[in-house]
């Protein structure tokens, strides 16, 4: 009897050491994410802020480990997850450090993902952070790819691939135990992050793989449960259509073709609106009628929209509560961050693609139920995706898609020119300047694939790194003529 009370004794003592431990822990986190706080409101460069955002990132999940050791399994409720919002979570953290490693880490598209079953939102993170961590680790990789399969609805597939290494034969025959290792890196690494990958998800009923792919690098592929078939949507079509009649929106944006594009589908969509060109215009506006929503674009001249956010919120008046989401091509968690306490209600990634979950998300904004944009940014390998610019033309018509090509057109020749002279002058800001207008007038007409790359470019600008911007540069270009050369045949046609 002795012996069972000793053990239980030191079975309790065991867990208070750890409670009080992780006390402490968490007290000492809650002072490190509070100064990181303070330090955003200081003015830092592109990177440092990069930095910044992929630090905090890393303390949110320290937060959530810390958390998630200390919760007694077996008081948890399961439940389907989500998985969308913990895929923005890890974008939000390696996005940044892959670029400070000089590795571009591209994320497939995570709309219309079903739910998982069997895993926490910290143990679904853990499964994909140990993957992007180890293919950092592979020597020479300079590309990593997280990418999606949803054609079994039963389950989700997901993939991380490199351009690494890739396994060694020994490795491989071992990847998935407890002292396995991919590759001979050279650099510190325990072997444990598979075999944590491992256990997750076979609890979770799933099943993983390691292989080598044809073309270099390595691959794993994790399979999970669903707990429910997600129908995909499909394209926004005419006839089904949200109805904003009732709403009056102020559109605050500087670009022409940007205004055509979420102007033609609030017309699509029934709305009275009002359009400012900048910053000033938008607040002229708010003097002179009251608004249901306004719809902010960030980058703007003479006053940015996180400015106009600011004042609007500053007013004396009932206007200052009108809800007020943010346009922009921007969606890091810095970004996000800075616009949420600037005071806005919400964010909608630009490109605009899906025209009846545009709706729906404003629609949202207005009753306090946000359901945010759909947002495109996967590249295919064609140049256009046809369902985004034929739903575009179906929406918008014929004359106005006509207005809309010779916008487009306009643009990508300015930005071919800028992007000319910031390489000739060796100069970031035209390049960071003309990519921003590219990322929103590439993927408005269904230009993903350029789209991302000006995406890539924009980033590497903005962190000056000019081993990486030359070569994105070229493929930017390249990207570029043919974009130009569909949209002057889509013109001759229309």
């Amino acid at each position: 009897m002795q012996t069972k009370q000793n053990e239980f004794d030191a079975e309790t003592s065991q867990d208070l050491r750890f409670l009080l431990l992780s006390h402490d822990i968490r007290s000492v986190l809650s002072g490190i994410v509070g100064g990181l706080s303070l330090i955003e409101g200081a003015t830092l460069t592109e990177q440092e802020q990069g930095h910044l955002a992929r630090v905090k990132s890393a303390g949110r999940m320290l937060a959530d480990l810390i958390e998630e050791s200390g919760a007694d399994p077996s008081a948890r409720t399961p439940r389907d997850l989500d998985p969308a919002p913990v895929i923005e979570q890890i974008r939000a953290r390696w996005e940044n450090e892959g670029a400070a490693n000089g590795v571009v880490i591209n994320f497939g598209d995570s709309t219309n993902l079903p739910p998982v079953t069997g895993l926490s939102r910290v143990g679904f993170a853990r499964i994909f952070n140990n993957l992007i961590g180890n293919a950092m680790k592979s020597p020479g990789v300079s590309v990593i790819e997280m990418t999606f399969d949803t054609t079994n609805t039963a389950e989700l597939g997901v993939k991380i691939s490199d351009n690494g290494g890739g396994f060694s034969a020994t490795a491989l025959e071992h990847a998935f135990q407890i002292w396995g290792g991919k590759v001979n890196t050279g650099r510190p690494q325990n072997g444990l992050g598979l075999y944590i990958v491992k256990s997750l998800v076979e609890h979770a009923g799933g099943r993983v793989r390691a292989f080598n792919r044809t073309q270099g690098g390595a691959c794993v592929e994790v399979v999970l449960k669903s707990g429910k078939p997600v129908k995909p949507r499909q394209p926004a079509t005419a006839n089904a259509l949200p109805d904003l009649s009732n709403l009056n929106i102020l559109v605050a944006e500087d670009n022409v073709t940007n205004q055509l594009v979420v102007t033609q589908m609030l017309l699509a969509l029934n709305a009275k609106f009002s359009v400012a060109s900048d910053g000033v215009e938008a607040l002229q506006l708010f003097e002179q009628e009251p608004f249901d929503l306004g719809l902010i674009d960030i980058e703007m001249p003479r006053k940015s929209g996180l400015e106009v956010i600011r004042e609007v919120r500053n007013r004396p008046d009932a206007r200052a509560k009108t809800p007020l989401v943010a346009l922009t091509a921007y969606a890091m968690d810095d970004h996000r961050e800075r616009i949420h306490k600037a005071g806005a209600d919400g964010l909608i990634p630009k490109p605009i693609t899906d025209i009846a979950r545009f709706g729906e998300a404003i629609l949202g904004f207005c009753t306090q139920t946000p359901t945010p944009a759909v947002e495109q940014t996967t590249p295919d390998g064609t140049v256009i995706d046809r369902s985004i610019y034929d739903a575009l033309a179906e929406v918008i018509g014929k004359d106005s898609m006509v207005e809309l090509l010779g916008k487009v057109q306009q643009d990508l020749r300015s930005v071919q020119s800028g992007l000319n002279d910031g390489m000739a002058a060796h100069d970031t800001a035209p390049i960071r300047a003309n990519t921003h207008i590219l990322m929103s007038v590439a993927g408005a007409i269904g230009a993903v694939g350029l789209q991302s790359v000006a995406q890539n470019l924009n980033q590497a600008a903005g962190q000056g790194d000019w081993p990486r911007v030359t070569p994105l540069a070229d493929e930017c270009q390249k990207g570029l003529d043919l974009v130009q050369t569909f949209v002057t045949k889509e013109l001759s046609i229309w």
